[in-house]
């Protein structure tokens, strides 16, 4: 009873020295002494109990929260290796983009040089025509002052050779599908089966592939390719009309053809 009335009170040896006594006290059979502790024994047994109910409960709330805590962490950790995966998955995108944008670096930068290559060739054919203007124009001087006026008129009525010709056209088509191999492909595929244009053997473009190659090249305008390519206006409408009659969708057709070959797709 000290111990259980003791501002510091110490229930557990309360109660096991009043389970000693009562044992102590059946086993001799002594009724006044089991009296005695039967009255004391209720408020030191129902102390404790309460004492270690609440101790329970608060164990019972710790496993609680401990269990509530780890499913929290099971959670957290399905987060983290799910934002892992995810970031795994991500690096592989910026790797493969990484290496994707090389390859289309690398494609550019041939293409520049490819085109650097051509623009010389072109300045070159230019620099040769000017050449053959300037002899051109010295030939007429010659002829002025020594009074052929009908030599001169036969140099003047005559057009371009046809030597001339056929070498800028083999420049002009080579040149072309450097830059753009796939044209006759992808152009094909604007056409209706069994409609396509494919050059004849010894040809590199055709007239209705090399009119739309200046299409897609952004000239338009009938007149400027008629010039280019020595026609008339009427015969590059009379071949952009006839090709187009074999397009699968002809009201869009030179529109597609201005997207071929796209440098980046």
């Amino acid at each position: 009873m000290f111990l259980f009335q003791n501002p510091e009170q110490d229930l557990a040896r309360a109660n096991k020295y009043i389970n000693y006594s009562m044992e102590d006290a059946m086993f001799y059979n002594n009724r006044l002494r089991m009296l005695e502790i039967a009255k004391k024994f209720p408020p030191i047994v129902n102390t404790y109990q309460n004492k270690w109910i609440e101790k329970n409960e608060v164990l019972m709330k710790s496993i609680y929260f401990i269990s509530f805590l780890g499913i929290l962490l099971m959670i957290s950790l399905l987060l983290i290796f799910r934002q892992l995966k995810m970031l795994r998955e991500q690096r592989k995108i910026v790797t493969d983009m990484n290496n994707k944008l090389k390859e289309l670096n690398s494609e550019l930068v041939k293409t520049n040089r490819t085109r650097e290559e051509y623009v010389s060739l072109f300045l070159e054919l230019c620099a040769a025509y000017i050449d053959k203007l300037n002899k051109y124009q010295d030939l007429v001087k010659r002829k002025v002052k020594a009074k052929q006026i009908d030599d001169l008129l036969k140099i003047s009525s005559s057009k371009m050779s046809d030597s001339d010709a056929r070498q800028f056209f083999v420049n002009f088509d080579t040149a072309f599908l450097t830059l753009y191999p796939n044209f006759i492909s992808e152009f094909n595929s604007l056409v209706r089966e069994g409609e396509e244009i494919i050059p004849a053997k010894g040809e590199i473009l055709n007239k209705e592939l090399r009119i739309f190659a200046l299409i897609r090249l952004g000239i338009k305008d009938s007149s400027r390719i008629a010039t280019l390519l020595f026609y008339s206006p009427q015969t590059i409408y009379n071949y952009r009309t006839s090709v187009k009659n074999k397009a699968k969708n002809r009201d869009e057709f030179e529109e597609q053809v201005k997207k071929l070959c796209p440098i980046i797709n």
